[in-house]
C-alpha cells in the first residue's frame, strides 16, 4: 500500500510549450570529465522524482524498482554524447531518484527513463537556474514484436518495421490525447516552430547479436507503419496536394540535443495497404471512414517517430512565484497544460528573480483553427501547477490572448503565483461522464472506471466516505457516468472484450487529466490484443494423421491424456507443416515426449491434441492474435 501522498507530477507536452525565461547560476558545483574530447567541465543541476511502470490492458501502475534514469548534455557541441557527458542512476524500491545531471544556462538537457520492456521516456529540460529540479515519469508498457523474415509487428496491428533484418523487440504506438505523458521533450521542432501530432511511437529493437538497432547502413532504408488513432483524425492535413495520396509530415526525437527534427514525409493508407486519396480526407477528418487509418514512412534510424504539422505562430505569458511572505521562490518546478486543447509544457524552473516565461499555442481569432481539431474561433486555456519543498500547487484556469508574442517580449503578464496552503492541492471527488465510441457508433454494455492511482487508498476511502462510484456500465446509448477522489492525476478507462467461437478481441480507451474535466470526456476504443482458437484441428483415427486448417506452419504440438497425463510432443525450431501422423517425427523436429525417446501410448476418445503455431500467433481479420488451439479427440 502505498502510504500518504505519492507525489508525482507528469511533466509532459503535447502542444509545443517551452521556457524562454532568463536568469544567472547560483548554487550547485560544477562537473568535469574525460570525455572522447578531453577534459570537458560543466555545471551541474539536481534532479531527483520518481519513477513508475504501467503495465498493458488495465493492469494499472506500480513503483518502477531498478529502472535507470539518466541526463546528457552535449556540453563541447561535437554532435555527440561523449561518456562524461552522461550521469546515470538507478530508482530505489519506490521507483525514486536523485542525480546531478550536467547543465548549462540557456541549453536544454536531456533526462531519460529506461526499463526493458517499456517505452523509453525522454524529458527535454530547459536550464533557465541551476536551481533543482522536480522530474517524474510513468513508463508504458510496450508491445512485444512477431518478427518473420523482414517483417514485425505488434499484435493488434497497431505499428510494423520492414524491409530489414530485425531479431527482437519491442514498439508502441502512442495517442497524443491520451499519452501525453509519454511524449518525448517539448513538442516543438528544432525550427522553433509548435507542432501538432496525429500519432507517435517508440521502436525498441535488436539484431541477431542482441545488438540495439538504431541508424542502418548507407543506402539501407526500413518503413514502418503507425496505425492513427480517431481522436486525432480531424488535424489531419495534406501537405502536398495534388498527387495520388494525403501525404503527412515525419519528425524524429534526436536524443543528443533533445529536439523533434522533421525528416521528409509519409502517407497515409487504410487497414488493407490501399492509399488513402486526397478526395478521402474530408472523410477522415469528419470521422465518417471506415477502417484503420495508418500512416506510413521509410526511415534510416529508430527513435521516437512522429506524424506532427508544424505551427508557426505562438502566443507567450509570463509571472512571478512567490511564497507565504510575498518573497520570490526561485526553482520552483512548473507545468502548464492544456484543458481544451491538448498540450502540456516540458519542466520548467523559475530563475533567480522567481520569474518565468513560455511560449504556448495562442488563442484562435475568429474563422481560424491553429490546432487542427475541427473547431474554429477557440479560447485556449490552460492549468498551472508549481511544486517546492516536496508540495505541489495548483492555480485556477488562465484563458491565453489571440496575440502573437515570443518570449521574453510582448508576454501576457499573469501577476503573482502564491505558494500558499489555499493553493496547495488537496484531494476532492471528481465525476465523469461521456460515451463509448467503437469505428464512430456509441458501444452499450461495457465497463468503464476511473482512478487516481497516484493518491493512497486510504486517502481515497475517506473523501469519497462511500459516495464514490469508481465503475459503471454505459447504457444503450453508450453513455457512462462514474466518479472517485482525485488529487494529482485522473485516469478514465475502459477494456472491454467481444468473444465468439473463434476469437476473444480485447480493446482499450482510456484519458488521463491532471484536473478533475468540466466537459464530456468520450472514449474510442481501439484493438489493443486478441485471441484465436485456430487453427481447426482434424485427427482421423484410422490413420492416425493430425491435420490442420489455416495450414500454418507449426512449432509444437502435444497429445494430452485427461487421466494419465502427457502421451506424446514433438517440437520444431523451423516448423513443421500440416498433416503430421501421431507417433511419426515429422522432417525438422524432435520429439520431446516421452522423455528419452520411446514410442508414445495409443490415442484414445477424450484425449486433447493441441497444437501452436511457429510465430504463436494467427491473422485473422487483420489482427496478428495469439493462436490456442486444441482438439479433443473423439
Amino acid at each position: 500500500m502505498r502510504q500518504g501522498y505519492i507525489f508525482i507530477i507528469v511533466s509532459v507536452l503535447v502542444l509545443g510549450l517551452c521556457s524562454c525565461s532568463s536568469s544567472s547560476s547560483n548554487g550547485n558545483d560544477g562537473g568535469t570529465g574525460d570525455g572522447d574530447g578531453g577534459q570537458i567541465e560543466f555545471d551541474t543541476i539536481t534532479i531527483s522524482g520518481q519513477v513508475f511502470l504501467r503495465s498493458s490492458g488495465g493492469g494499472g501502475i506500480d513503483q518502477a524498482d531498478g529502472a535507470q534514469i539518466s541526463a546528457s548534455l552535449d556540453v563541447n557541441l561535437n554532435g555527440v554524447i561523449d561518456q562524461a557527458e552522461k550521469v546515470s542512476v538507478l530508482a530505489d524500491s519506490e521507483g525514486r531518484f536523485t542525480l546531478a545531471a550536467p547543465a548549462e544556462i540557456g541549453r536544454t538537457t536531456v533526462v531519460a527513463f529506461e526499463e526493458e520492456g517499456y517505452a523509453k521516456i525522454l524529458r527535454s529540460v530547459a536550464v533557465k537556474s541551476l536551481s533543482p529540479v522536480s522530474l517524474n515519469g510513468i513508463l508504458n508498457e510496450m508491445a512485444t514484436l512477431v518478427c518473420e523474415g523482414t517483417s514485425c509487428r505488434d499484435e493488434s496491428g497497431s505499428v510494423s518495421i520492414s524491409g530489414i533484418e530485425i531479431a527482437s523487440g519491442y514498439a508502441k504506438v502512442f495517442n497524443p490525447v491520451t499519452d501525453a505523458d509519454q511524449f518525448p521533450g517539448a513538442f516543438a521542432d528544432s525550427e522553433g516552430n509548435l507542432l501538432v501530432s496525429a500519432v507517435f511511437g517508440a521502436f525498441e529493437l535488436r539484431d541477431h547479436d542482441d545488438n540495439l538497432i538504431s541508424d542502418l547502413g548507407a543506402g539501407e532504408t526500413a518503413t514502418i507503419t503507425m496505425k492513427v488513432p480517431r481522436d486525432t483524425w480531424p488535424v489531419i492535413i495534406d501537405m502536398v496536394p495534388g498527387d495520388d495520396r494525403v501525404s503527412v509530415p515525419m519528425y524524429y526525437f534526436d536524443e543528443t540535443t533533445g529536439e523533434w527534427v522533421v525528416s521528409g514525409m509519409g502517407w497515409l493508407q487504410d487497414g488493407n495497404q490501399q492509399l488513402i486519396s486526397e478526395t478521402q480526407l474530408l472523410e477522415v477528418k469528419d470521422g465518417s471512414f471506415s477502417g484503420s487509418l495508418i500512416a506510413v514512412a521509410e526511415v534510416t534510424h529508430f527513435s521516437y517517430w512522429n506524424v506532427d504539422w508544424p505551427v508557426e505562430d505562438n502566443a507567450c505569458i509570463g509571472g512571478l512565484v512567490v511564497d507565504s511572505n510575498s518573497d520570490p521562490v526561485v526553482g520552483a518546478t512548473g507545468t502548464v497544460r492544456g484543458i481544451n486543447f491538448t498540450g502540456s509544457s516540458p519542466p520548467f524552473n523559475t530563475d533567480d528573480q522567481g520569474k518565468f516565461c513560455l511560449d504556448l499555442m495562442r488563442s484562435e481569432n475568429p474563422g481560424e483553427d491553429l490546432d487542427q481539431n475541427g473547431i474554429s474561433g477557440e479560447t485556449h486555456t490552460v492549468l498551472t501547477t508549481f511544486t517546492h519543498d516536496n508540495k505541489m500547487y495548483r492555480f485556477d484556469d488562465i484563458d491565453i490572448t489571440t496575440d502573437s508574442a515570443s518570449c521574453p517580449t510582448g508576454c501576457a503578464q499573469l501577476g503573482n503565483f502564491e505558494l500558499i496552503t489555499a493553493n496547495e492541492v488537496q484531494p476532492e471527488i471528481c465525476t465523469v461522464s461521456g460515451t463509448v465510441y467503437r469505428d464512430g457508433a456509441p458501444v452499450p454494455d461495457v465497463m468503464v472506471w476511473t482512478a487516481d492511482e497516484i493518491l493512497d487508498s486510504e486517502i481515497k476511502d475517506t473523501v469519497c466516505a462511500g459516495t464514490c462510484v469508481e465503475m459503471a456500465a454505459t447504457d444503450q446509448n453508450g453513455y457512462y457516468e462514474v466518479s472517485t477522489a482525485y488529487a494529482f492525476m485522473l485516469d478514465v478507462n475502459s477494456y472491454p472484450q467481444v468473444s465468439d467461437d473463434t476469437a476473444i478481441i480485447i480493446y482499450e480507451g482510456r484519458r488521463n487529466f491532471v484536473t478533475c474535466p468540466t466537459e464530456p470526456v468520450d472514449l474510442n476504443l481501439e484493438v489493443d490484443a486478441c485471441l484465436v482458437h485456430l487453427p481447426v484441428i482434424d485427427y482421423l483415427s484410422g490413420t492416425g494423421q493430425i491435420s490442420w486448417d489455416p495450414p500454418i506452419t507449426a512449432g509444437m504440438l502435444t497429445v494430452t491424456s485427461q487421466t494419465s497425463g502427457p502421451r506424446w510432443g514433438i517440437a520444431s525450431e523451423t516448423g513443421f507443416s500440416s498433416p503430421v501422423t501421431y507417433a511419426t517425427v515429422p522432417a525438422g523436429a524432435v520429439q520431446s515426449i516421452p522423455y528419452g525417446g520411446g514410442a508414445p501410448t495409443p490415442i484414445e476418445v477424450g484425449d486433447i491434441i493441441m497444437l501452436s503455431s511457429l510465430s504463436g500467433y494467427i491473422e485473422y481479420q487483420g489482427f496478428l492474435c495469439t493462436s490456442m488451439a486444441q482438439y479433443e479427440v473423439e
